[in-house]
């Protein structure tokens, strides 16, 4: 990947892209990335977004699952009274 200088009216200059095509360079610049992205709460929304809807999933799997012991247990109760009556 080769970096080049600003180019007239881009701005990447303003946005602090690295001008140069050196390794150090662009290590710099993206340590510098993952110190902004750590330290910014644009991505805190998110977080708590992704934990409430396993939460949500959760629950719903959870009370899904007492439905079908609740429906298994009358299922295997109507079977055995079908399966006790004999037809003449």
């Amino acid at each position: 990947m080769v970096l080049t200088a600003d180019v007239e009216g881009s701005g990447a200059a303003k946005r602090g892209a690295p001008r140069a095509c050196g390794s150090e360079n662009m290590e710099m610049h993206m340590l510098k990335k993952a110190k902004t992205f750590t330290a910014s709460e644009a991505g805190a929304v998110t977080v708590d977004w992704v934990v409430l809807t396993s939460l949500v999933v959760i629950l719903g799997v959870w009370a899904l699952s007492l439905y079908t012991k609740g429906t298994l247990k009358a299922s295997d109760e109507i079977d055995n009274y079908l399966s006790a009556i004999t037809l003449k």
